[in-house]
């Protein structure tokens, strides 16, 4: 065992590999964040447009167009009308919103997350 004088504690190289990991998870963090936050608009709007009044007497197309205006206000970048589906339902219509996004990370190394929202709008 070394004497308490030569222990010196991390070495220059472990250090580096310490603030490389640190790096690592702050970028991811960096990258995740606009993700969730653009999620959770869509959650919102979603949720705001099935607790409409005004949506129990619209068409489908009206209420698509209605969406979307309301994402495009708020800047949402990543849902098309691809991935937006109205189904019948017993008690009105189901409006779902599935949609994943691809961030760049490292060289050829994406990030990619998949969403699955719905609501339903009452008639």
């Amino acid at each position: 065992m070394k004497s308490i004088r030569h222990q010196s504690g991390l070495t220059p190289v472990s250090i580096i590999v310490l603030l490389a990991i640190g790096a690592f998870f702050i970028m991811l963090g960096l990258r995740l964040t606009p993700i969730y936050l653009e999620n959770f608009k869509v959650a919102s709007h979603l949720e705001k447009l099935a607790k409409d009044p005004d949506t129990k007497n619209m068409s489908e197309d009206e209420i698509l167009t209605k969406l979307f205006k309301r994402l495009d206000l708020d800047d949402v970048e990543h849902v098309t009308q691809e991935d937006v589906t109205i189904e019948q339902s017993d008690r009105g219509l189901m409006l779902y919103i599935d949609y994943e996004v691809r961030s760049p990370t490292i060289g050829n190394v994406d990030i990619v997350v998949s969403f699955a929202e719905k609501a339903e709008i009452p008639r």
